[in-house]
């Protein structure tokens, strides 16, 4: 899908990775923007800081993050999936450092406090239709 990308715009500049966000090395000011779509409401609020100020670390100055995900009304439905993954996982004997498909979205308003304590200065929902959330990130 990559591949296509820069296909369909072989005049951007683009540098397009397709890694583990939690060990791809993105650099110290080396983007202007950053994308992520749909990827990240499986993690906790703690893998989740650490990758936004890591993303947050990789935008040069007024660079932006877009974050284009599932994320739930309030933090009592985010606590309810939270606490049903935990239960499958111990049902299931399933250790927490390995990675399981389950939904764990955060609220969207603990989502953009999430991204201000992780060094963004201005955060704003751009768009929600249903679960889906669209937040601009600015460093």
């Amino acid at each position: 899908m990559l591949d296509e990308l820069k296909k369909k715009h072989p005049e951007a500049n683009l540098r397009l990775i397709c890694g583990d966000y939690f060990q791809t090395d993105f650099g110290s000011e080396c983007f202007d923007c950053a994308v992520s779509f749909e990827s990240l409401h499986h993690f906790s609020r703690e893998k989740k800081l650490g990758l936004h100020r890591r993303i947050c670390e990789a935008l040069r100055p007024s660079g932006v993050f877009l974050n284009g995900d599932y994320m739930v009304e309030s933090e009592e439905e985010e606590r309810v999936l939270v606490d049903e993954c935990a239960r499958l996982r111990k049902e299931q004997g399933i250790p927490e450092d390995v990675f399981v498909h389950f939904d764990t979205p955060l609220a969207v308003d603990a989502e953009i406090e999430l991204l201000k304590h992780a060094g963004f200065a201005c955060v704003e929902k751009l768009w929600r239709q249903g679960n889906t959330t669209l937040l601009r990130a600015v460093r």
